[in-house]
């Protein structure tokens, strides 16, 4: 509470990277929804305001849905790369393949009898507020045989049946050389009742250059970054 005094006082309030912050009388964030802004890493997006904030290892931010525990979204952020826009990475169709081989490889299982679909969806470019943005859907299936100690193959294949079917939602932005992802995870069933809120996430999804990467340079425009970037030879 000292802290947040503080820096009211000083005419600003500073964040910590990924907390969600009620909007002000001149945000336009959607009703029903919080924004989450990260200076320090140089993004934003909104998400629903009864999402729970959650802890996934390696992840900037992660949020779930308490009413569907199938659906959730998280942020990553890459190092340092060579790419100043999104498009330096490849095209729409050629990201979309690497993200559905990405999300596949999450999936490897070492089980018997254990088979996995997946097919992209759709792959979009569109034009946001800082710079172009890549729209991808994957869709996954899982399915598992109740016969893995057959003796067949044919056997352990009559056997299959479905363990999931989920979507995977991708916006996937560059700034700063970095690469910034937003994915969001819902059971492909509820997709289409969930579409709408998907969309305003993707919409709302920025990444903007770091203006201050230095606490030194912090100090001298009175920002409240004070966070240095990692100093990372390009890939």
């Amino acid at each position: 509470e000292m802290l947040q005094t503080m820096l009211l006082a000083a005419g600003s309030l500073y964040l910590p990277s990924a907390l969600p912050l009620r909007a002000l009388a001149f945000d336009k964030t959607p009703e029903g929804y919080v924004r989450v802004q990260s200076k320090l890493e140089g993004y934003k997006f909104v998400v629903p305001d009864f999402w729970l904030l959650s802890k996934t290892a390696g992840n900037d931010a992660a949020y779930e849905n308490p009413a569907d525990f199938q659906q959730n979204l998280f942020v990553a952020i890459s190092g340092k790369t060579k790419f100043e826009t999104v498009t330096d990475i490849g095209s729409p169709e050629e990201v979309a393949k690497d993200e559905e081989r990405k999300i596949v490889e999450e999936f490897m299982s070492t089980r018997i009898g254990v088979k996995r679909e997946s097919n992209i969806v759709s792959a979009t470019k569109r034009e946001g507020k800082n710079g172009m943005y890549y729209d991808i859907v994957v869709r996954v299936k899982s399915f598992a045989s109740r016969n893995q100690l057959a003796v067949s193959q044919e056997e352990i294949d009559k056997a299959m049946e479905l363990e999931f079917d989920r979507s995977y939602v991708t916006t996937i932005g560059v700034a700063n050389n970095r690469i910034y992802n937003l994915r969001l995870q819902t059971g492909t069933d509820a997709y289409t009742r969930s579409k709408g809120t998907f969309q305003t996430i993707q919409d709302s999804f920025e990444v903007a250059t770091v203006k201050c990467p230095s606490l030194t340079s912090c100090k001298a425009n009175g920002a409240k970054i004070v966070k240095e970037l990692p100093v990372e030879q390009p890939q």
